[in-house]
């Protein structure tokens, strides 16, 4: 079966393509105290961001097509009509396509054009459903903490979300989101949350990928999905060949693409490092203004210990190829296909 045959095939057994919501809505309960709990036991923070975290475990509304190598992901991006000039300021939305790894021949393209192109067709429809799922949860946020100020009182569950919500982006410690904790969350903590709770501009994060993947040739995004190099402490990671002794780091692996671009996210999010990135893309949003990424590049002065020269090479990587143009991107309507290489 030819590529184009497989994927009409899987669309179909997918159903009629459908805009997705970009939101879940809370529980419908009584406002008070008193609110039925059972109607909110399973909701979380990432009941918005399911299709980002849970991967592939979280997939029931998504189609699969599976390539065997890089040359088929560029077929996909043809058959879909993919084509990053006509996206460039809105000419078109983005396909729903998430590539889950690098397939076998990444390494090999020679090309610096079929490398580039490549690289941020993929990458793209990545930090815009990271993006998108993080907008539905800022949009719920926003309008609770509005009402809140204006003197509403949110139900349990309502509650619970905020709570929840607040101990993912560390505003609260992670025992606050504990059965029976005792938790007051103040109009300060909510309006801390809401510089976390945010995007981040592609033009950034797709200068950064690039430059912290090797344009997805890294041995990190090869073996383990690891789009930015993030650090961790635990064993699920790859220890650097070049680590310096007494050295205990890995860099974090990933189940998909997906996941790592929704952690580099948070990371951004939450990290003290990056407060002045918070605080300037918040400056950004209270004047009204655009976010810009290359703006934004002046305040990750702690991401690298090259911290110049790294961000030197991000604005370089944004103006040569135009990424400014992706920051008004959006996805199209339709059902999400996870590309699966064959290998895995």
């Amino acid at each position: 079966m030819t590529l184009a045959a497989g994927l009409s095939a899987v669309l179909l057994n997918a159903g009629p393509l459908a805009a997705p919501a970009l939101a879940y809505e809370l529980p419908t309960v009584d406002r008070g105290v008193t609110a039925d709990l059972t109607a909110v036991a399973d909701l979380s923070p990432h009941a918005a961001t399911a299709d980002v975290f849970g991967w592939p475990f979280a997939s029931s509304t998504a189609a699969m097509v599976m390539v065997s190598d890089t040359n088929e992901v560029g077929q996909l991006h043809t058959i879909m009509g993919y084509d990053l000039d006509q996206v460039r300021n809105g000419g078109v939305a983005v396909p729903r396509l998430y590539l889950s790894a690098f397939p076998e021949g990444w390494a090999d393209v020679s090309s610096v054009a079929e490398r580039k192109g490549l690289f941020f067709r993929t990458f793209l429809p990545l930090i815009l459903r990271v993006n998108e799922a993080i907008t539905a949860d800022r949009a719920i946020l926003s309008d609770l903490r509005d009402r809140l100020a204006a003197g509403d009182i949110p139900s349990a569950g309502e509650i619970d979300w905020l709570v929840d919500l607040a101990v993912l982006y560390r505003v609260l410690p992670p025992e606050a989101a504990e059965e029976g904790s005792a938790v007051a969350l103040t109009l300060d903590d909510l309006d801390t949350l809401l510089t976390r709770v945010d995007v981040v501009p592609p033009s950034l994060a797709m200068a950064q990928a690039v430059e912290e993947s090797g344009w997805g040739r890294s041995r990190f995004a090869q073996e383990g999905n690891a789009m930015f190099g993030q650090y961790t402490w635990g064993d699920n990671g790859i220890i650097p060949m070049q680590r310096n002794a007494g050295d205990s780091h890995r860099i974090r692996s990933f189940d998909s693409l997906l996941q790592s671009v929704a952690a580099y996210a948070l990371n951004l999010n939450v990290h003290s490092a990056y407060g002045e990135f918070r605080a300037e893309r918040a400056r950004m949003r209270a004047n009204g203004e655009a976010l810009d990424g290359r703006a934004l590049v002046s305040t990750l002065t702690r991401y690298s210990e090259r911290p110049q020269a790294y961000m030197r090479n991000l604005r370089q990587t944004i103006d040569a190829n135009a990424l400014g143009d992706f920051d008004t991107a959006i996805l199209a309507p339709g059902t999400p296909i996870h590309v699966q290489p064959a290998r895995f």
